[in-house]
């Protein structure tokens, strides 16, 4: 029985040799996720945080989320914010140095005298140099009864602190 639970250990902590958390921090940039003087949608900014899980060297899934800096427009404080899960696929791969693929959801939230959220979905690429990675992707237009965003394209940069 000792011998038997010692292979399962030993098997189970095996699996993790490609697998492994990270996580980082960053800025993050989206070409409609900010406003301007008159309320139209402008560039915004704002901080990012992520984790990533590598399943095998190739396959990484991440989730992240990002505060867009507000702005006050017409007596009202305008915000964005966006959750992101997106798959990663490594196609390049060269001593510290990794390109992939991804796609993924997000559901992006916006206040402004009340808050409305909305599903969508975005593909894109990125690239880790060592612990630094910068993506950029295509966030599909949403377009529901609460919420309603155009297609934007964001980029993120950060570095993983672990």
């Amino acid at each position: 029985m000792k011998k038997t639970l010692l292979i399962v250990v030993a098997l189970f902590m095996s699996s993790f040799a490609f697998s492994q958390f990270q996580f980082g921090v960053g800025g993050a940039f989206g070409s409609k996720s900010g406003v301007d003087d008159d309320g139209d949608l402008k560039m915004g900014f704002g901080p990012h945080v992520r984790a990533l899980y590598n399943i095998s060297e190739d396959f990484g899934v991440v989730g992240g989320f990002t505060y867009f800096f507000g702005k006050e427009v017409m007596d009202k404080t305008a915000n964005f914010y966006e959750f992101n899960v997106d798959a990663q696929y490594s196609f390049f791969k060269e001593d510290n140095i990794k390109a992939y693929a991804l796609g993924g959801v997000n559901y992006t939230g916006a206040h402004w005298d009340e808050t409305n959220w909305g599903f969508g979905f975005h593909v894109g690429g990125g690239a880790k140099f060592g612990k630094f990675f910068v993506e950029v992707k295509y966030d599909f237009e949403i377009d529901n009864d609460d919420f309603k965003r155009e297609g934007q394209i964001a980029g993120t940069v950060g570095i993983y602190i672990n």
